[in-house]
């Protein structure tokens, strides 16, 4: 304990505690980057049914769609 007439001790700052996942990183090329950003497409079938819902060629049909609709994205 500290009296009336002696300083409180210092109080010394703490970090805040990172939580959760990094921030995801932008996937848009600075102004200047030059050439267009190459992506690559991963597919995989993770249940030995063969009627499963989203088959390989659907999840890559899907990949395809959503790349080219990214300005400047490659395949």
């Amino acid at each position: 304990m500290t009296g009336p007439d002696e300083p409180a001790p210092p109080v010394r700052p703490t970090a805040p505690k990172r939580r959760g996942r990094r921030a995801p990183t932008p996937t848009i090329p600075p102004a200047g980057a030059g050439g267009p950003v190459r992506v690559a497409i991963y597919v995989r079938r993770s249940t030995d049914d063969e009627h499963q819902p989203f088959s390989l060629d659907a999840q890559r049909a899907a990949l395809t769609k959503y790349i080219h609709a990214q300005p400047g994205w490659t395949a």
